[in-house]
C-alpha cells in the first residue's frame, strides 16, 4: 500500500510540474529542486519507497526459496525489531500523502 501510494501520488505531481525524470526518487529530487516546500516530507518519502522496496524484494526472495508464491505482501511477524521500526517509519511518512500531495499540486 505504502509503495503504491508514493508511486502513483508522485506520477501525478512530477506531471503538473513537469518533471521528466522516471524514477521516484528523481522525481522527487525533482520536486525538491523547485523549492515548493515539504523538504523533510519529500526526504521522507524518497526514504520510505527504499524500506518498501527493500523489505517486499527480501520478502520475494524468501517466497522463492522456500517455494513460495511471490506477491507483494511482506509477513510483518517475521520482520526483525530493526526493520518493523523501519516499516513503522516509512509508514507514518506515507500516513499524511494526501496532504503532501494536495500541497504541491497547487505550488508553483
Amino acid at each position: 500500500t505504502g509503495l503504491f501510494g508514493i508511486v502513483s501520488t508522485v506520477r501525478a505531481l512530477a506531471i503538473c510540474h513537469r518533471i521528466i525524470e522516471r524514477s521516484t526518487p528523481a522525481r522527487l529530487r525533482g520536486l525538491q529542486a523547485l523549492n515548493l516546500g515539504l523538504e523533510q516530507d519529500i526526504d521522507a518519502l524518497i526514504d520510505a519507497q527504499g524500506v518498501f522496496l527493500d523489505l517486499i524484494l527480501r520478502q520475494q526472495i524468501d517466497d522463492i526459496r522456500h517455494g513460495r508464491p511471490v506477491g507483494n505482501a511482506v509477513e510483518v511477524k517475521r520482520l526483525s525489531r530493526r526493520d518493523r521500526a523501519q516499516l513503522h517509519t516509512a509508514l507514518r511518512s506515507v500516513e499524511h500523502l494526501d496532504d503532501i500531495a494536495r500541497t504541491l499540486l497547487f505550488k508553483g
